[in-house]
């Protein structure tokens, strides 16, 4: 069951990734929330720099470490590139300065509680990471109002990863060592309800936009059939 769900989210970790980075660059705009971003990186710098030990015996963790780090690396350009806008009362240098200050910071992360939680494979720091970024999906959703950069297949994929790699932790050997079932069970529920309340609100406001559509299309045929259904001037 370790191996199968691990397995999968991973699968989906790519899909994700390739499915977040189109969205991105289709309305010029950042698709994944920026502190998400600072996280993922420490995390995923962590695992290519082969800081913990193995989740698969054949597959060292720097190969899977350097596959998650190509995708941070396009979110952190679409962040740089595009971010600005969404800021408009803080000059553009100024945002892109207090980012790199934040990735600067961040990166400290997931060694700081790796060592703080004696957590040898990740997987409290990787639970705590997908924690963070659900609850960050919905805020940035509220912030900007419209679905730049979201879709309802990243939503969907976003919430397989939330239910499938936490809790996969779950089912772990016990060479792992992965005592704390309680702290991983905790925070593998609670990204599940965020990743879902996300994935709800971007299905919400697709059928919204849909309804907005249908209705401006249907005003404008009823305005190029003009008075009385007609198509076209009178006597023609």
């Amino acid at each position: 069951m370790f191996v199968t769900l691990l397995v999968l989210a991973l699968a989906a970790a790519v899909l994700w990734g390739l499915s977040s980075s189109r969205a991105g660059f289709r309305d010029r705009t950042y698709s994944v929330p920026i502190g998400s971003v600072c996280v993922f990186f420490s995390l995923d710098v962590s695992i290519a720099l082969d800081l913990y030990d193995r989740w698969f015996p054949a597959v060292p963790m720097w190969a899977l470490g350097i596959a998650f780090v190509i995708p941070d690396v396009i979110f952190v350009y679409q962040i740089i590139v595009y971010g600005p806008r969404h800021f408009p009362r803080i000059p553009a240098k100024t945002f892109r300065g207090l980012f790199v200050l934040a990735m600067v910071i961040g990166a400290g992360i997931a060694p700081v509680i790796s060592r703080s939680l004696h957590d040898t494979h990740g997987a409290y720091t990787s639970t705590l990471v997908v924690f963070i970024v659900s609850v960050c999906y919905p805020i940035m959703l509220y912030h900007r109002g419209t679905l730049e950069g979201q879709s309802v297949v990243t939503a969907g994929l976003w919430l397989i990863i939330a239910g499938t790699g936490p809790t996969a932790f779950l089912f772990a050997p016990s060479e792992l060592h992965l005592t704390d079932r309680l702290l991983l069970g905790y925070f593998a529920a609670a990204s599940v309800v965020f990743a879902a309340f996300h994935l709800g609100l971007v299905v919400r406001m697709r059928g919204g936009e849909r309804g907005r559509a249908r209705a401006a299309h249907s005003q404008g045929a009823e305005s190029a059939r003009g008075p009385g259904g007609s198509s076209g001037p009178a006597g023609h």
